[in-house]
């Protein structure tokens, strides 16, 4: 796999912000978020934990205007729709869940 490959950016980067949040690193999830929708503003994965980690760190503005930048990309999107298809469970999906919501996610 090539170094420049933008799929392989994206999801690296990605997996970071995943991992950051995961450890209750909001900060860094943020920043590894931010970076990769920078990179890739339409990559949808990235939107989520920018969402969630800045919910959970008690920055309203930035997850709201998140969110909304999300819900452009997905109007479909919903805190039903996202706990029943990402493919994890736990903790991890709870916290996200609540980032979503306090961010203003609509529930269904």
């Amino acid at each position: 796999m090539s170094p420049s490959d933008a799929l392989v950016d994206a999801f690296a980067s990605h997996a970071m912000a995943l991992a950051h949040f995961a450890a209750g690193h909001y900060p860094d999830a943020v920043a590894w978020a931010r970076e990769t929708i920078e990179r890739h503003p339409e990559h949808q994965p990235a939107h989520f934990w920018l969402i969630a980690a800045a919910a959970m760190e008690g920055d309203t503005e930035a997850s709201a205007e998140a969110l909304a930048t999300l819900l452009r990309l997905r109007p479909d999107l919903s805190l039903t729709s996202v706990s029943e298809n990402m493919p994890f469970a736990g903790d991890t999906l709870d916290r996200l869940i609540e980032g979503l919501r306090r961010a203003g996610m609509p529930e269904k």
